[in-house]
């Protein structure tokens, strides 16, 4: 059994790069994470809220889920939470629902906790961005348990001694 991860920076996309300035080919992006069959995308430079992924009314004829097919796929969205980045960076995972899903558990007390994606909480000086971490499983396996973990990291870019402090500090932490 085998998984296919991709990953994409979108650079900048929000609601203008959705609209007539500036526009963006949503339909390409699908037609990508299509081609290249993956199950789970990680994605990098997602503005205004993930609306662009969305299936919100006001934006379902122009998001990369209705191109995709909505009931394929499903997303989470997350703010970078940089304190240094005026411009409100996100971060974003996609995958197939009929592949994958997020991890559930059975608390003590017979509730369930689904393990939805999450920013990582690193001391202030490791990364500029925090990453965005996600934990899936996959659907139909019977007799075994695993989870595959990503990691969506968006390094600084302009600054090349930053961004190899911050890979470093990736990999030591």
């Amino acid at each position: 059994m085998s998984y296919r991860i991709g990953s994409f920076n979108l650079k900048n996309l929000g609601q203008t790069a959705m609209g007539k300035e500036n526009a963006r080919d949503l339909r390409k992006i699908a037609e990508i994470v299509r081609k290249e069959n993956f199950d789970v995308v990680a994605l990098q430079e997602v503005l205004s809220a993930g609306k662009a992924l969305s299936w919100e009314r006001d934006t379902l004829k122009r998001s990369i889920l209705y191109e995709l097919g909505m009931d394929k796929w499903d997303f989470a969205w997350a703010h970078a939470e940089s304190e240094n980045d005026p411009r409100s960076e996100g971060y974003a995972f996609l995958w197939k629902k009929k592949r994958l899903r997020l991890p559930v558990a059975k608390l003590e007390d017979g509730t369930e906790r689904t393990f939805k994606p999450r920013i990582c909480r690193l001391r202030k000086d490791l990364m500029r961005r925090k990453p965005y971490y996600a934990r899936f499983t996959p659907i139909g396996l019977r007799g075994s348990y695993f989870e595959i973990r990503l990691l969506c990291v968006h390094t600084h870019f302009t600054n090349i001694a930053q961004r190899r402090r911050e890979l470093d500090n990736l990999l030591k932490e």
